[in-house]
């Protein structure tokens, strides 16, 4: 399919929520107030250089006692950086999976708390956004084998990364990045609250 596009050079700042191994999802859905949580996320906030670059590398470790699940852009068998050209598409993004995957609790909120990274990808790829309306399937919910097939064929090209539509921000961009040498300069901005309500609406909170 990429044989219609033609590769260009890539250069750009993109953003991605998440949490180092050693923080994990315990800092999520923390059982107190917000403020109260805050004050928490105050003493355990990482912005050092060393921890940025873990943020960064750590989607490409290579843990033989875990499996990764299949993604919109992996059958599970390379491993892929999800990140957004925008913070809010990469919250957006995320808040998703938060709301996909938490366990209800009837009546209350529910707070998930991640780290800001920032840092730039710098390769050769493919911009996918023109092909957003002919190739539906980049943004559907039950179309992952055809993303995965397309990621494939990217990698083959020796692609590091792709400009695709965001399945969850109107007008944003997603840039999953298969290889780790295409990234640099990664830096921890702050933090992103990402807080579900029992309507399921979702509420972003940053600091």
């Amino acid at each position: 399919m990429l044989e219609e596009l033609n590769p260009l050079a890539i250069d750009q700042i993109v953003y991605r929520l998440a949490n180092p191994p050693s923080v994990s999802a315990a800092l999520a859905d923390l059982p107190v107030s917000l403020e109260d949580a805050l004050e928490t996320l105050d003493l355990f906030e990482l912005k050092t250089a060393e921890d940025a670059t873990t943020l960064l590398e750590t989607p490409f470790l290579e843990d033989l006692s875990y499996k990764p699940r299949p993604t919109r852009f992996s059958d599970s068998s390379w491993r892929v950086f999800y990140s957004a050209l925008e913070l809010e598409t990469a919250e957006h993004e995320r808040g998703h999976w938060c709301r996909k995957e938490a366990q209800p609790t009837l009546g209350a909120s529910r707070r998930f708390h991640f780290r800001q990274l920032r840092c730039r990808v710098n390769g050769y790829g493919y911009d996918l956004r023109p092909k957003g309306i002919e190739w539906a399937f980049l943004t559907g919910d039950d179309t992952y084998p055809a993303c995965q097939a397309l990621a494939k064929e990217a990698r083959a090209a020796t692609a590091s990364t792709l400009l695709c539509p965001s399945a969850r921000q109107q007008n944003g961009t997603t840039t999953p990045v298969f290889v780790r040498e295409a990234l640099s300069e990664p830096a921890i901005l702050g933090v992103t609250i990402l807080q579900l309500e029992p309507s399921g609406e979702l509420n972003i909170i940053r600091r």
